[in-house]
């Protein structure tokens, strides 16, 4: 399961287009019709996960929108650190922003 997992993850990464639906019509001659199943479940998996990418784009979007209405333009740092970040900790800076006076209330290390 776990090859079939990593040809389905290179296939649907080689096309932005494809569907769960077409990407078991195209295996299922190879592969049998065993792939349904396993192939709607490792296709959710990679759908959600498209949507958890475009989800932290969207907050890294709009946290640097905010924090450079608010302070200015970004040092290079605060960039790449807003860069690398996951999802929780950019939507708990960008609540951060409302009452910040300055990028290190927001940035400070603990």
């Amino acid at each position: 399961m776990a090859s079939l997992r990593e040809m389905v993850y290179y296939v649907w990464t080689l096309d932005d287009e494809i569907t769960p639906e077409r990407l078991i019509e195209e295996l299922e001659p190879v592969v049998g019709q065993e792939i349904e199943h396993p192939m709607r479940t490792v296709a959710q998996q990679l759908e959600q996960r498209g949507f958890d990418k475009g989800h932290e784009h969207g907050l890294r979007v709009l946290l640097v929108s905010l924090l450079e209405a608010r302070f200015g333009p970004l040092p290079d740092a605060i960039r790449a650190r807003v860069e690398r970040a996951d999802a929780s900790s950019l939507e708990a800076w960008g609540m951060q922003v409302l009452s910040a006076t300055s990028l290190d209330d927001i940035f400070a290390t603990p």
